[in-house]
């Protein structure tokens, strides 16, 4: 496996860890990333994004509280980037 199927491969690994739908959003120290509802720790869901290093970072703010309802938190964060006007990802499929 060369360089850039390794990176594709990671990328590929990071977005099945998340549940539903993502978002582009913007962070004061990592810049734009994709969030969205992944298993935080235990048996609670959060809202994050994962870093190239796999590891999971939480968005925090009072709306979007960890859960043990992964649906429950896909419908909060879809209200709450829908009035924040956050871009949704889309994937691309590549041949």
């Amino acid at each position: 496996m060369n360089a850039l199927e390794m990176r594709e491969h990671g990328r590929a690994v990071r977005r099945a860890r998340y549940f539903g739908k993502r978002y582009h959003y913007n962070t004061s120290n990592d810049g734009r990333v994709e969030i969205g509802v992944v298993q935080g720790l235990g048996e609670d869901w959060i809202v994050g994004y994962i870093t190239e290093s796999c590891a999971t970072r939480r968005v925090k703010t009072k709306r979007l509280e960890p859960c043990k309802d992964p649906t429950a938190l896909q419908v909060l964060l879809d209200q709450w980037a829908h009035e924040r006007q956050l871009e949704g990802v889309t994937d691309v499929q590549s041949s």
